[in-house]
């Protein structure tokens, strides 16, 4: 695994038992017939990293990572350029940290910071900072089967494209503790995306 790391190579962890694993990957198998799904999702640009029934965030409450003077002065141009011609708010965001793999249970570790950093790393890619927003994403299905889909409007990402409702990024109101409840912010996406009502849904999987 650290060589594969070392040389710039994406790596399957084949965990056949179980049995976890606290190595940086990307991606951890329990059957090689996932090798051929995490191929073809790499090819799109994107790849599952774990699946798991059992997925708990947390939050590192102190952490926030470091950045050079040159990336500071860079958000802030690149922010206060944006806000001449968008209406944009600099709101709290959930950022990716790092997962730790336990047997079948995922511990993802999260932090807070401004919208900011990721509307800049979007805008400039080669800028090199770490903020990736966490986000919910939930298949709604009807007791006939019928599944919700909308169309993305006044977003930062993927404008007029599909996506599955509810989806959106993660609010400080759904955090208990260090834990955040992000079943509970499906349920918010799906009252605040649709005209149901919280009695309409029976169940949350």
């Amino acid at each position: 695994i650290k060589a594969a790391m070392c040389a710039g190579i994406k790596v399957i962890f084949f965990d056949q038992f179980c049995n976890g694993t606290k190595s940086k990957i990307d991606c951890r198998i329990n059957s090689l017939n996932d090798v051929t799904l995490f191929v073809e999702t790499l090819n799109k640009n994107y790849f599952i990293v774990e699946r798991s029934t059992k997925i708990s965030v947390k939050v590192k409450e102190e952490y926030f990572p470091k950045l050079n003077y040159q990336q500071d002065l860079e958000v802030k141009r690149i922010w206060e350029e944006a806000l001449n011609s968008k209406a944009l708010h600099d709101d709290q965001v959930l950022y990716y940290l790092s997962h730790v793999s336990d047997q079948k249970s995922i511990t993802i570790n999260a932090f807070w910071g401004p919208y900011k950093y990721f509307f800049s790393r979007l805008q400039k890619p080669l800028l090199g900072i770490d903020f990736i927003p966490l986000a919910v994403s939930g298949i709604c299905r009807s007791r006939d089967g019928l599944v919700l889909i909308a169309e993305r409007k006044n977003v930062t990402e993927y404008e007029a494209r599909k996506e599955l409702v509810p989806s959106g990024g993660i609010s400080a109101s759904v955090q208990e503790g260090t834990f955040v409840d992000f079943k509970r912010q499906l349920v918010k996406e799906l009252l605040e995306e649709t005209s149901l009502t919280e009695s309409s849904i029976s169940t949350v999987n």
